[in-house]
């Protein structure tokens, strides 16, 4: 750590500036520290612990606490431990969703089965609308529908009159005040809106003859059958704990739990921003404490003892990893407690806005980091399982009759699993200069084959090449094969992220399986691999660690109902926290107001009190963001952080705002200090090499070469170091001349050595279309696929050449004839 240090008596904060070590420098940071530590403020869930113990002592076996996450309950038994020396019960604890699966009894089905089953809905519809005759062009609008249906039954909306307003306003947008008859384009768009309900019935009918649902309609089903459900608690009192906007099916089973006396809500809160209408992050904690009783008024938390709150300025969006890495090293170093119980990491939570960026988060990290806990998983595309899959589909999903494009060939190759297997370093690059030699774009098995064991390959992908791919229940069998074959190998036995990203592959390949044998609708490899893609996203392999010691490291959601010292929160920008007002809704926005559906306005209060919340029992917060300029705008700092400095630091006097700016290293620096090797000394026999080309001329080509890199320019032209044949699917314009001379020299060729005439073109004009298509697929197209491009290089070739016989018919009739 770098810098001068500042002392300030009243304020005990210490100023420090600070680099980042690594690759890139960072100057201008300073980060305040408190030098004596303050006495913690009790969190959320102390108070909790407390509470419920204080009403239940000595019958904890008969309480039930429901959080709205999972993760909150597992500090609560930290915290309820710590009450007693003697042993006790702890209180049943769980989410919400347990409590209505619970009280339903239906079998909550996962997304990718409602797509499906949606789909299966939409094919058997009839005179609807038709423009989504494959899955692929059904998943967009079945998604958005789904989404939809979900609101809709969270919100108890009825849904008979909410599609007879939406039809009646689609169909008000299209009426012609002049009483032309609606297009057909315009028919089958009603009918799409008119058919929702349908949808929505059939797909309700569906699940229900199987006693399953998807979330919202679990939890409108228990709401609107609470009194019957609900009549017979298994517990004495229910606690509902942290919860801020209920939609109105929460608010109905928690009402019926609070109205009977078995129930009580507990919200967590700040009379900052509760007691003033104007603050959007108190709208629904306001609306709670109309609606249950019970509720008392919320503390003063931002008042109590001394806060400060950096608003970090990073240039760019990684930089703010790197930034935060520093910060986490600066805290430790200045903190440092040999007790456990005082490690400062134990208090210090990193929250990304931006999931995106726990990759580079994880990659800056200081080495002080000994113990952290990530909740929100490894993201199994990064994984090298999900790269080997990806690029087997991509390989069959791309091959033309059996056989495959080169690029997915090499791209497969040099794939670090597939190496290993194969036992062979840089067969990628042997197999590629072999492919390159012989201008082969589509390569069979049987040349594939032979060109690996010409490699010394070792055959344990042999299958890979010999299977015959036609459907995606073969490249399903495929997969399994590999599987099997990675497996049994070994390679991944010592790798836990790889071989749970094995267990994952399993799972996914299991699940397409039995949904394409459940519906059959998985039957282009394209389509498979879409579909694959989409799940995989979805998917994440969980870290294992201890979630109560270390270094926290969550998303924004997962804050809730949690407090910490210290606070280091990413992406704090505009757009992400929060997040754009995207409309991905069949639902206009005036409807879903008339009907009490969330709009952006509820969802921006929702990101308000997330925020709002975490800071308030906080001593120090970072608030990092980005300034590094885009399309969506997301350069600019959140609303958020405008508020606490304009609103907030006015109110109290005891909050301390530092502003900082991150500033990158000055790319000068960094040019000067290249290495020696990427300048070349103009010797004598480079001097000449360049009087040489200067003699025949420098082509617009080397030209454009030395003003985008001189050092390119050097090894290709004055050296003259080729960089090998590249192979393109495309038509070059070396090429493309090849393929008109070559055509004019076959035309020309009956004529030598005769005087041309006009009859003679005229001849030659009839042969054109042959010739041209003989040269193109046997000398020119070289296995390349000649539709696309191609075509289109080959038509502008008979252009050409049809043009050049016109050019030479009209030098014979102005008297300028010759002799071929």
């Amino acid at each position: 750590m770098a810098g001068q240090h500042k002392t300030d008596a009243d304020d005990r904060v210490e100023d420090m500036a600070f680099t980042i070590e690594g690759k890139l420098d960072v100057a201008g940071l300073f980060v305040i520290i408190y030098s004596i530590r303050q006495k913690d403020m009790e969190t959320f869930l102390q108070q909790v612990a407390q509470r419920i113990w204080r009403e239940n002592e000595g019958r904890m076996e008969h309480v039930r606490v429901v959080f709205n996450n999972q993760r909150a309950g597992v500090f609560l038994k930290e915290q309820m431990l710590s009450l007693s020396t003697k042993p006790f019960f702890l209180p049943t604890i769980s989410g919400i969703d347990d409590l209505v699966n619970e009280l339903g009894g239906l079998q909550i089905v996962p997304h990718e089965f409602l797509l499906f089953e949606l789909f299966d809905i939409h094919r058997k519809l009839g005179g609807v609308d038709r423009r989504f005759e494959t899955f692929e062009e059904f998943i967009p609008f079945g998604e958005m529908m789904l989404g939809d249906f979900a609101e809709i039954d969270l919100y108890m909306v009825d849904a008979h009159q909410l599609f007879n307003n939406l039809y009646d306003e689609k169909r008000l947008g299209e009426w012609d005040i002049s009483g032309k008859p609606l297009t057909p384009f315009q028919e089958k768009y009603l009918n799409f809106y008119h058919s929702l309900e349908t949808y929505y019935t059939q797909l309700h009918e569906r699940l229900t003859a199987r006693q399953s649902a998807y979330t919202g309609m679990a939890y409108r089903h228990v709401a609107e059958h609470i009194d019957q459900l609900g009549t017979k608690p298994r517990f004495e009192h229910i606690y509902f704990v942290g919860f801020n906007a209920l939609s109105r099916s929460e608010a109905t089973i928690v009402s019926h739990y609070v109205r009977g006396g078995h129930g009580t809500l507990i919200c967590d809160g700040d009379s900052y921003y509760v007691d003033n209408d104007e603050q959007e992050a108190g709208r629904f904690l306001r609306i709670n404490r109309q609606l249950f009783s019970g509720i008392s008024d919320f503390d003063e938390h931002f008042a109590q003892g001394g806060k400060t709150i950096h608003i970090v300025d990073c240039p760019e969006t990684v930089l703010q990893a790197k930034a935060a890495g520093n910060i986490v090293d600066a805290i430790v170093r200045d903190n440092g407690d040999d007790d456990e119980k005082a490690n400062p990491l134990n208090s210090l939570a990193i929250v990304l806005a931006d999931e995106t960026l726990l990759l580079p988060m994880l990659n800056s990290l200081p080495p002080c980091v000994d113990k952290a806990n990530v909740t929100m998983g490894f993201p199994y595309t990064l994984s090298g399982i999900h790269n080997l899959a990806d690029k087997v589909m991509t390989l069959f999903c791309q091959s033309r009759n059996g056989k495959f494009y080169h690029s997915d060939i090499i791209r497969l190759l040099s794939d670090r699993l597939v190496t290993a297997l194969l036992g062979k370093e840089g067969i990628h690059t042997e197999i590629a200069n072999k492919l390159n030699a012989g201008k082969t774009i589509y390569a069979s098995s049987q040349e594939l084959t032979d060109m690996l064991k010409a490699c010394g390959a070792s055959d344990r992908l042999d299958f890979l090449f010999a299977t015959t791919v036609t459907d995606a229940h073969d490249l399903l069998l495929l997969l399994r094969h590999l599987e099997q074959v990675v497996y049994n190998s070994g390679l991944i036995a010592d790798d836990k992220k790889e071989s749970e990203a094995l267990a994952s592959l399993v799972q996914t390949v299991n699940y397409l399986t039995e949904l394409n044998r459940r519906y059959d609708i998985l039957n282009h490899c394209d389509t498979l691999h879409r579909i694959y893609n989409r799940l995989a996203q979805r998917r994440s392999i969980a870290f294992r660690g201890e979630p109560l010691r270390g270094l926290q490291l969550l998303g924004m959601l997962e804050t809730r109902s949690l407090d910490f010292s210290r606070i280091i929160m990413l992406s704090a920008n505009e757009g992400t926290l929060p997040t754009n007002h995207t409309n991905n809704s069949l639902i206009p926005f005036a409807l879903k107001r008339a009907f009490g559906i969330p709009c952006y306005e509820e969802k921006d209060a929702i990101y308000a009190y997330n925020f709002f919340r975490l800071l308030q029992r906080c001593d120090e917060a970072w608030l990092l963001y980005s300034s590094e300029s885009e399309a969506t705008g997301k350069g600019e700092p959140s609303r958020f952080i405008m508020q606490i400095k304009d609103e907030l630091v006015e109110k109290y006097s005891n909050i301390k705002i530092v502003n900082h700016v991150v500033v990158a290293e000055d790319i000068s620096k960094t040019a000067s200090a290249m290495p020696a090797a990427t300048s070349q000394r103009k010797t004598p026999r480079v001097m000449a090499r360049l009087r040489e080309m200067a003699l025949k001329g420098f082509s617009p080509s080397a030209l454009n070469v030395y003003r985008s890199c001189p050092l390119s320019f050097y090894y290709t032209k004055v050296l003259n170091i080729d960089n090998g044949d590249e192979m393109s699917d495309k038509l070059e314009s070396n090429e493309f001349g090849d393929l008109i001379h070559s055509v004019l020299c076959k035309l020309y060729k009956p004529m030598m050595d005769q005087e041309l005439t006009s009859a003679m073109l005229d001849e030659a004009k009839t042969r054109i279309d042959p010739l041209l298509e003989e040269t193109f697929v046997n000398d020119i197209l070289k296995g390349r696929d000649p539709e696309g491009k191609n075509t289109l290089s080959k038509e502008a070739a008979r252009m050409q050449i049809a043009k050049f016989l016109e050019k030479e018919k009209s030098f014979i009739g102005s008297g300028e004839g010759h002799h071929t």
